[in-house]
Order: structure tokens, then sequence, then C-alpha cells
């Protein structure tokens, strides 16, 4: 076999490989896609180490977090800004969701000095953080996503607020319930 054979063939195979590679992306990306249109996108919020978006409210140094009105785990993670220590240190960016008017639901559950950012600044900011689920947080530190996630328990919470924290003088990580 000449040289000119093996060369055609590791081009041939060069070819593809590089096709197979795109059509892998293409679907993954459609898969990405479809999980964003139901709200459970796996990879959700802007990247680390991005310029945290503008939004009205937003702290150089916080916790931005995101709620839907017909989410009872959303109802939990508003509880838990309820009983933090200092509520205040919380973006809380409230949606409807799917039933329309329910985000008072949450708006409720927050003590009367949360922040919060509701209707349509509500769904620019989410759109601005690439959030399609929820609840969902994103710790904010010098202006820029530190870390982001899933809010399934306290402690997911107290670790975005912990970061965030660390370069704010209020803490927030402890709730009246652990207070000695």
């Amino acid at each position: 076999m000449g040289d000119l054979a093996l060369l055609t063939i590791a081009a041939v195979w060069l070819l593809l490989l590089g096709l197979g590679a795109l059509v892998i992306r293409r679907e993954l990306q459609l898969l990405q896609d479809r999980l964003a249109d139901i709200g459970t996108a796996p990879m959700d919020g802007i990247a680390v180490g991005s310029f945290a978006p503008r939004t009205p409210g937003l702290a150089r140094d916080d916790v931005v977090l995101f709620l839907f009105g017909d989410c009872e785990p959303c109802h939990d993670a508003a509880d838990m800004v309820r009983r933090a220590l200092v509520p205040s240190r919380f973006l809380c960016v409230v949606n409807d969701g799917t039933v329309p008017g329910s985000a008072a639901s949450v708006l409720e559950l927050l003590p009367s000095d949360a922040r919060t950012v509701t209707g349509d600044l509500a769904r620019t900011a989410r759109e601005r953080f690439e959030v399609h689920s929820a609840p969902f947080g994103v710790a904010v530190v010098d202006g820029l996503v530190a870390a982001k996630g899933n809010l399934r328990s306290s402690a997911d919470l107290d670790r975005l607020a912990h970061l965030a924290n660390d370069h704010h003088p209020l803490a927030v990580l402890q709730t009246h319930e652990h207070r000695a």
C-alpha cells in the first residue's frame, strides 16, 4: 500500500470522526433544549466565572434565588429565607411558573425585608441568568458567578450563602432555629 493510499484512508477516517462529533454535539444540544423546556435542564444557569447579569437589586456579593409560585420545593426555599438571620441578603426572583398568579404564594412566605424581583423584571432576570428550573440559586462574589445549583435542602442554600457572605459583612448562615 502506497503513501497516497494511507493518506487517503487517514483523511476519510478524520472526516468520518469529525462528522460523528458534529452529530453527537447536535444531539446533546437538542437533548439539553428539550430538558430546558420542561424545567429540568442539567446545565441551568450561566457559567461559573461569568459576570453576573445586571439585575435590579443585585449586590456585588449576593445570593440570587430563583423561585416559582407553583413549586412546592420553592415554598420550602422561601421558608428557609424567612428563617435566615438576615433575609435581606438574598435576592429572590419570583415567577408564576405554569399557574398564573401563583408567585403571590411564595411572596407571602418571604419576610417583609426580603429583597424580591417579580413580574417582567423577574422573567428578564431568569432569562439573563439562563435559569429554567427552580428552586435554583446563584452565589455572586465580586460581581462574578461563583457557584450555582438546585436547592434541594438548607445545606445547598447554606453553601451558596457561605460563598457570598465570606465577602460580605452580614451573616446569613444561621437560622433563628440554630442560634444559641
